[in-house]
Parts: structure tokens; C-alpha cells; sequence
């Protein structure tokens, strides 16, 4: 005979309910139960919960069906940049609509703009300016390069 070990409950398995000489249930281990916790009701709250639900037009958001006391709809619709919010108001029993629209900031020149010059009336300007100093110049100088014209003695001892 081999040596092998005899069959005890749980050996190969769970152990069964009864055991198998045994007429009596076998003790179960002593678990305590943790405690039930009284069921609450639901409450159905608008704010209960959100939905988001993408659309492709402002008419079909608007068509979006909200279910009373149910949850809120977030309706993006990103081809035309705006999102929309449907829910139910509960003090009114009226379905409450909102749009929004992505705003776009302009940005910022990376560079202060420059004044625009205008070189040619800057030139312009200077070149008058140049010409009316070599008048006044040329006429000064014709001043001082021209001899005086001197006055024609009085002749003497002639009275009249």
C-alpha cells in the first residue's frame, strides 16, 4: 500500500457545509457583520450631474430635450466656437438656455510699431531750408564785397 495521506475536508477545496462523517454542520468562523447603513432616497437634483453632448448647430442645441430634474447639458460646438448650456429649472419648469462664445484676444505686436518717416519731405524741408541760409549767405556776402560808394567832397570857398 502506498503512502499516501488520507482525505480531510478542505484539502482539495472549499471546505463542504457538512463534513463527510459528520452528521452536524461544521462551525462557521466567527465574522462579525458590518453594519447596514439605512437606505437613503435619491434625490433628484438638476445639479446632480452634468452631460456633455457636442453639437454642430445652435438649432440642434436648442432642440436637445432635457429631462425634468434630470442632469444638465454641455453642448460644445466647435466648429462655430461656442458652447451652449441647457437645464431644467426647477422654479419655473422651464428649460433654461445659454450660449457662450470663444473670445479671441488679439495679440500684442512683438515690436512697438514705428512711426512712419517720410525721407523724401524730411529731405525736402532741410533742402529749403539750405536754400533760403544761401540766399541770405549770397546777399551778405555781395554786402561785403562791393565798395562803398563814397560821397563827392563839398568844394570849399563856393557859397551860394
Amino acid at each position: 500500500m502506498a503512502n499516501y495521506p488520507m482525505y480531510q475536508p478542505g484539502m482539495y477545496g472549499p471546505q463542504p457545509m457538512y463534513g463527510p462523517y459528520m452528521a452536524q454542520p461544521m462551525p462557521q468562523p466567527n465574522v462579525q457583520q458590518p453594519m447596514q447603513q439605512p437606505v437613503q432616497p435619491m434625490q433628484n437634483n438638476a445639479a446632480s450631474g452634468i452631460v456633455c453632448a457636442p453639437v454642430t448647430s445652435r438649432e440642434e442645441a436648442v432642440a436637445t430635450r432635457v429631462e425634468a430634474f434630470g442632469p444638465s447639458y454641455i453642448m460644445p460646438d466647435i466648429g462655430h466656437g461656442m458652447v451652449y448650456f441647457k437645464r431644467f429649472n426647477e422654479k419655473t419648469a422651464l428649460a433654461d438656455f445659454e450660449e457662450y462664445k470663444k473670445v479671441v484676444q488679439e495679440e500684442a505686436p512683438e515690436q512697438p510699431q514705428q512711426p512712419v518717416i517720410d525721407i523724401a519731405s524730411i529731405i525736402g524741408a532741410f533742402q529749403g531750408r539750405f536754400d533760403t541760409m544761401e540766399r541770405k549767405v549770397d546777399a551778405l556776402a555781395d554786402a561785403l564785397t562791393k565798395p562803398v560808394a563814397k560821397a563827392a567832397p563839398a568844394k570849399s570857398g563856393t557859397r551860394r
